[in-house]
């Protein structure tokens, strides 16, 4: 009687014991990947369908085949999302992911328009949790240091903390994306935690693919965790055409297929891009051979590793631009990486204050004659400007908006029409005029 009595006590004990350790081991794995995302099947022919969730979510992916992304449509109250394909993910059997779709405030009902015939899609819906910490102001400086960031301690608040052996990279071309995201987005850190849980939680990476991301308001947020033995810009990435090794790379927040990043976010992406070249002897202006391009420039372009419109045809016609502004960052810096294409006198060429600040300014250069001054835009345009001369100094006055500038200096050398002189000093130079 005791030991069929002791049978009875140990199955009442030990079988709920068995029941919750499945369950444990059942949710455990699941919720590590997945905590986060609710999937939600789209029923196939209807044009237009609503999705509720009992829990709020604040941005969805879409999975779904290339012709389901032609047509479909996003509605949430008054505003409409068209979902962009993901260029870095890898499709699985013909189904592509969206960048994800970030909503102003969390949502528990959504609609989505153009699903036609039989086409099969999906949703991700994603819940963060709040995150609420005091941001740095964007770095202004125009040093060689390593700029302001937001730590991924921070932005990562409630999120899990990636678990992985991370692999030491050496840098030799730093690649410029953009994230494809609706640029009417203002809440910064809930995109790039979006961004997180959507590589970590839904394409099953180990962490975010980014080394950096970029803020339309400047703000540069740390990306891939390097763990406790490396830095975040020499940890391997997953960005760049499925060859990441010798890369690290940047991503600008937005969309730029047409319209181009803001003045705060080139001048972060300069102070990113300086700090890392001053560190790593990188120059700006140079080339590193990589597998997927024999002449990657040091300084490149999500597309110039494979087929993809990253990081936009604004951003892509800016690179050279972007190039010559880090290059004159580390001269200013007093860090001589190459010897400049442009005249030697050009390396002595320094606008004060680099940004410049009010409408006048000076330039100091070597003791030269002075013929003429031109100020041009990056988007080519001529500015007004007028100058005044002291012995190794110009004053110039010219009207400007925030933005990166040339500065063409031109100097007497024996020729009679200063048109066809070809002694012009070059300068790339950063406006910020409140």
């Amino acid at each position: 009687m005791l030991r069929e009595w002791l049978t009875k006590r140990q199955r009442m004990i030990f079988i709920p014991i068995i029941i919750v350790s499945l369950f444990i081991s059942i949710l455990g794995p699941f919720s590590a990947h997945a905590q986060h995302v609710n999937q939600v099947h789209l029923e196939p022919g209807r044009s237009i369908q609503a999705v509720k969730s009992e829990m709020e979510f604040h941005a969805i992916v879409v999975k779904a085949g290339l012709p389901v992304f032609n047509n479909m449509i996003i509605v949430s109250g008054n505003d409409l999302a068209h979902p962009l394909v993901d260029e870095h993910y890898e499709p699985v059997d013909g189904f592509y992911h969206s960048n994800p779709i970030l909503f102003p405030d969390a949502k528990n009902e959504i609609i989505v328009k153009g699903l036609a015939g039989h086409e099969e899609a999906s949703l991700f819906l994603i819940s963060l949790p709040d995150a609420n910490f005091p941001a740095p102001k964007p770095d202004i400086r125009s040093n060689c240091d390593k700029p302001a960031m937001i730590d991924q301690d921070d932005w990562r608040a409630g999120l899990p903390i990636p678990d992985y052996e991370r692999i030491f990279n050496r840098v030799g071309n730093i690649i410029i994306h953009h994230s494809a995201t609706e640029n009417s987005i203002t809440n910064y850190t809930d995109l790039v935690r979006s961004i997180y849980v959507y590589h970590t939680q839904i394409n099953g990476w180990s962490d975010i693919g980014y080394n950096y991301l970029i803020a339309p308001d400047g703000s540069i947020y740390a990306g891939r965790d390097p763990g406790d033995e490396l830095y975040e810009d020499e940890v391997l990435g997953a960005h760049f055409c499925a060859s990441n090794t010798g890369t690290m790379g940047i991503c600008l927040l937005g969309t730029y297929n047409e319209t181009g990043p803001t003045y705060e976010a080139l001048h972060a992406l300069n102070q990113l891009i300086s700090w890392k070249s001053a560190k790593d002897s990188l120059w700006p202006l140079g080339q590193n051979s990589h597998p997927l391009n024999q002449h990657l420039a040091v300084v490149a372009g999500h597309r110039h590793g494979c087929a993809t419109l990253c990081p936009g045809d604004s951003v892509l016609s800016l690179l050279q631009t972007i190039r010559m502004a880090s290059n004159d960052t580390l001269q200013n810096c007093g860090i001589f990486l190459q010897l400049d294409e442009r005249p030697v006198e050009a390396a002595n060429l320094f606008v004060v204050p680099n940004p410049v600040t009010s409408h006048l300014f000076e330039v100091h250069m070597p003791e030269k004659e002075v013929l003429e001054v031109f100020i041009y835009s990056v988007q080519g345009e001529q500015l007004d400007c007028s100058f005044s001369r002291e012995p190794g100094k110009l004053t110039i006055d010219a009207r400007m908006k925030p933005g990166f500038y040339l500065l063409v200096v031109v100097t007497k050398s024996g020729c009679i029409q200063y048109k066809n002189c070809e002694n012009k000093l070059t300068k790339m130079f950063a406006a910020d005029i409140c």
